[in-house]
């Protein structure tokens, strides 16, 4: 995870109520934000160093974040360009999701034993499929369905419109059902 030490040493010269602010906010989100660079495709490692990276592009920002949006908002814009930036540099066009890393993840609630067993067994195929996925339709997913943002909240993070974000959705998902249709769940 990020260091604690990141934004003490981001602040040289620089103190107020603008650091504590983002320092509060940073603390609030800096969790989710990890777990979506994971969820992204990107391993552990790459996900500790785009949270560093993204930590100190928003502090340098923050001075300037308007509240047009909201803080996670906002943060999720830079996530996303940090990833796209990343995933530009290794010229790949997706990335393996190591089964340890899927396994690592939070666990989404269950009903019981045969719940958590049955979701045990499909995590891994299911975000194999993900993977999969375009990148603008794997943002657009990731962003609804694992982070929980709603589609307005998504068009202002990808900077698209909401008919887009509606689009790009509803093709992911076909796209996942066509993938998993041979995969008995």
């Amino acid at each position: 995870m990020i260091k604690e030490t990141a934004i003490e040493g981001m602040r040289e010269g620089q103190t107020g109520k603008c650091d504590a602010t983002f320092e509060r906010h940073w603390a609030a989100h800096r969790q989710r934000i990890w777990q979506f660079i994971v969820r992204m495709g990107c391993s552990r490692d790459a996900a500790d160093d785009l949270s560093q990276e993204i930590c100190i592009r928003a502090f340098r920002a923050f001075p300037e974040f308007r509240g047009q949006s909201s803080f996670s908002t906002w943060l999720y814009r830079i996530a996303v360009n940090a990833v796209i930036r990343y995933r530009e540099t290794l010229k790949h066009n997706t990335f393996p999701l190591h089964s340890a890393s899927v396994e690592r993840l939070p666990e989404e609630p269950s009903f019981g034993p045969e719940a958590r067993m049955l979701a045990d067994s499909v995590r891994p195929v299911v975000w194999q499929a993900i993977e999969r996925l375009p990148e603008d339709l794997r943002a657009t997913l990731v962003l609804q369905v694992y982070e929980g943002l709603k589609y307005r909240e998504i068009a202002e993070v990808l900077n698209i419109s909401l008919d887009l974000v509606k689009y790009r959705r509803h093709q992911a998902m076909l796209r996942l059902r066509e993938e998993l249709k041979d995969y008995e769940m």
